[in-house]
């Protein structure tokens, strides 16, 4: 089996961090961790090293551009992938987020397992076959 790679999510909504952090682990690809801000999320990418970070775009004590923009000016945090999750105003959030360094942008609501594919090809692991 392929080595888990490493996953940030960073979001306020205590309800998106357990579901995506749930789906992630489900697909036996990552090991997760989670922050609920912006500060928090870039302290944790610091420490954690991710390879991969979920991000919102609007969240409280830093928004997600911000902390993508730190991320990608950090040397041990600027390979991460990006993927930033919104649902601010859609042409302005995609701008924002590109603006920012996010390699993908998806817009809230979202489909669960299209994330994870989204997630799986940024990192460069194939989604696992379905048994």
């Amino acid at each position: 089996m392929a080595e888990r790679k490493k996953l940030l999510i960073v979001d306020d909504e205590e309800d998106l961090l357990f579901m995506v952090s749930f789906a992630a682990e489900a697909t036996g690809r990552f090991e997760v961790e989670t922050a609920r801000d912006g500060e928090e999320g870039l302290a944790k990418a610091r420490t954690f090293r991710p390879d991969a970070v979920i991000l919102d775009g609007i969240m409280p004590r830093m928004d997600g551009y911000e902390l993508c923009r730190r991320l990608r000016e950090d040397p041990k945090t600027r390979r991460a992938a990006v993927v930033m999750l919104s649902a601010g105003d859609p042409g302005r959030s995609e701008a924002s987020a590109r603006e920012a360094g996010a390699d993908r942008f998806m817009r809230k609501p979202y489909e669960q397992a299209e994330l994870m594919r989204v997630v799986l090809s940024a990192v460069g692991g194939a989604p696992a076959r379905r048994a």
